[in-house]
């Protein structure tokens, strides 16, 4: 009987693991669209995803990331990647797969990086993660605001957006999403016990 892999701190395992959870979505949206994973068709990404992964976890630049200017740099970054990946695959889903699901699913895995690829077992108490969770309501955003097939179903009047307006739109929402999770703390609980 095999039991559970003890790999601990081994540098490949924790690296494959970090190009998995950093680019999950751009491993697993292709897929359905009949298109390779992004990471393998680019040497560029797996390169710089090893100096990022060795400068992290090895020469301490997280010290350096968590100056709040650098940070900020980088939480803009990741947020206008997230909702490029998003606004990019569910585009190519809605044309390649010409369903209504698809494309919202397609773009929900593209946003949500590596939450997705360890499933229920990686989630926690509270359900759903957020990048998940987040994500499908950025799908669900870019789909009313952009597609006409989408907003037949609305019972009122939607004016739409261009690409390129829905995408800054939500890179606005994730950069203030992951800004309010950065500075502001949530409220103590005042339930009583009784």
């Amino acid at each position: 009987k095999l039991g559970p892999a003890k790999l601990g701190d081994a540098p490949v395992y924790l690296y494959v693991t970090y190009v998995l959870t950093a680019y999950g979505g751009g491993v697993l949206c292709p897929l359905p669209l009949g298109k390779s994973p992004k990471p393998l068709e680019s040497d560029t990404i797996l390169v710089l995803s090893f100096i990022a992964f060795i400068l992290f976890t090895r020469l301490g630049f997280k010290a350096i990331y968590n100056f709040l200017p650098v940070h900020l740099i980088g939480l803009v970054l990741e947020n206008s990647f997230k909702g490029g990946l998003i606004a990019t695959f569910f585009t190519a889903a809605k044309s390649s797969l010409g369903t209504m699901l698809g494309p919202l699913i397609v773009g929900t895995v593209a946003g949500c990086g590596g939450a997705v690829i360890w499933g229920p077992s990686g989630w926690g108490k509270d359900g759903c993660p957020k990048p998940i969770w987040s994500s499908l309501m950025a799908a669900l955003f870019f789909a009313l605001s952009t597609d006409p097939s989408y907003t037949a179903l609305l019972p009122i009047s939607v004016s739409q957006l261009t690409t390129d307006d829905a995408t800054v739109m939500m890179v606005l929402a994730f950069t203030a999403d992951a800004l309010k999770g950065k500075f502001m703390k949530p409220a103590p609980s005042k339930s009583k016990t009784l």
